[in-house]
């Protein structure tokens, strides 16, 4: 057995059996190859298929392995084209062993809310008659119990929803990914906005699918451009996120979601909408899903409002496409695994559901007072419950110039060029996420040198000509 393989000519340790090759050897081989210059900027890397080919282990594990690089911004993924070093991956803390960071970009809840209610369910759970039940072998996605209880919290977002349309998952990211698996086809295009989470790149690679971004202001997706696209391109899928969105923390209003349901029924989209983080507003506004709801694949989850290792994902279908969709689960994961899908019933019956989702929104409210109190006199827009900002960076400041010093200054946050969709021009923004990390001391240190940072002069480097 070999004891070393490489990416693109980046070797990674293989101590172990090819069998137990952790998708971190391969995110550690780029970072590596990255700091020693034998992986240049804009080089392209192996496909997932060849990779895992080449080197006889899953595609899953490179699949997560290149979700990971691009998240940390070491790489970029083009669809149609392939998967990239990024154009200045030197800005990414992955290439650096340091550890003594302030790590601004992960955008998660903190876990503490969680914490005692999760330690209380384990306990339960293990005591209870029902647990041979919820370790069997339940239908994909099916289980009436978790539905039911799962069509009564969504509709507090005043959106009437029946048990027999739900489908469970194992997160959002799996229910997008079973969503595309089941509706889609090779070269399906989706709209989606102009800045989007990376996830949504990742899964268009995976199922072969191009993807466009739409312009978007301050309430997200903009109707007439959303209508220019659909003129142009004959899409077919339309994505979005209408309320919190990611990266911006836009916010649709009740006219604007009107404007872009009527242009998804003139076109016979399919709309799949997002609500990861509608939940948290203490004031819920009207999924846009529920204005075209026989066109409407409404997908929701706990990750980003219970926490983040609290991973039930719903998928809200028309009547007779849930078992499609319950299918596509099947294809994903065989049967979702009941577990977590258990506890969070139990909470939403018992009232611990909401007990949490309060703990957030005032945790969430205590940190963006933390970034009012820092980043006041700076163009930001982040939701008063919301977990990250979106920062626009005055002049002469450019997105990735600004990450870099802050790296340079231990303060960890990403660029909007991490966000763009295909291959438009990045606007001068960086998103800043204030969940990340436990500490709300550590969060003001990063945010107060951030600000530092705002008012300083950009350090231009010397460039050879």
């Amino acid at each position: 057995m070999k004891k070393a393989s490489e990416v693109a000519g980046v070797a990674f340790d293989l101590r172990q059996s090819r069998s137990r090759v952790r998708y971190t050897h391969i995110v550690d081989a780029i970072a590596e190859g990255i700091r020693s210059g034998r992986l240049n900027p804009s080089q392209r890397l192996p496909t997932q298929r060849e990779l895992a080919q080449r080197e006889r282990i899953a595609v899953g594990t490179v699949s997560r392995a290149y979700a990971e690089a691009e998240r940390l911004g070491l790489i970029v993924g083009e669809v149609g084209r392939g998967t990239f070093v990024a154009p200045n991956p030197e800005n990414s803390h992955a290439a650096s062993n340091d550890t003594h960071w302030i790590d601004l970009t992960i955008n998660r809840p903190p876990p503490q809310g969680a914490l005692n209610p999760f330690r209380t369910a384990l306990r339960t759970l293990a005591k209870s008659p029902e647990l041979a039940r919820v370790l069997g072998h339940p239908p994909a996605g099916r289980v009436e119990e978790h539905r039911s209880a799962a069509a009564a919290w969504i509709a507090g977002t005043g959106m009437s929803v029946g048990s027999e349309q739900i489908v469970v998952c194992n997160g959002v990211q799996h229910a997008l990914a079973a969503l595309f698996g089941a509706l889609a086809r090779p070269g399906d295009l989706v709209l989606t906005e102009e800045l989007n989470y990376p996830g949504i790149r990742l899964l268009a690679q995976m199922h072969d699918l191009r993807i466009q971004g739409v312009a978007i202001d301050a309430q997200g997706m903009v109707p007439a451009a959303l209508d220019e696209a659909c003129h142009a391109s004959g899409a077919k899928f339309l994505f979005c996120t209408p309320t919190v969105h990611n990266p911006t923390s836009a916010v649709m209003s009740a006219r604007r979601r009107e404007e872009i349901a009527a242009l998804v029924e003139r076109h016979a989209l399919t709309l799949i909408e997002d609500d990861i983080f509608g939940l948290l507003p203490r004031e819920r506004m009207l999924p846009l899903a529920a204005l075209v709801p026989a066109r409407s694949f409404y997908v929701t989850g706990t990750s980003k409002c219970m926490a983040e290792g609290v991973r039930v994902g719903y998928v809200v279908a028309p009547p007779a496409e849930a078992m499609r969709v319950a299918t596509g689960v099947q294809a994903t994961t065989w049967v979702t695994s009941p577990v977590m899908p258990e506890i969070f019933t139990q909470w939403l019956h018992d009232g611990t559901a909401d007990e949490i989702l309060n703990w957030h929104r005032n945790e969430a409210a205590a940190r963006q007072a933390l970034a009012r109190a820092h980043l006041g006199r700076y163009d930001y827009v982040g939701h008063p419950v919301g977990y990250h900002i979106w920062l626009n960076l005055p002049e002469p400041w450019r997105s990735e110039q600004f990450v870099a010093q802050a790296r340079r200054s231990g303060i960890l946050i990403l660029p909007a060029e991490a966000f763009v969709i295909g291959r438009a021009a990045a606007p001068h923004s960086v998103r800043v996420s204030l969940g990340g990390l436990d500490d709300r001391r550590l969060i003001e240190a990063g945010l107060r040198g951030v600000a530092h940072l705002l008012s300083q002069r950009p350090q231009f480097e010397h460039v050879a000509v």
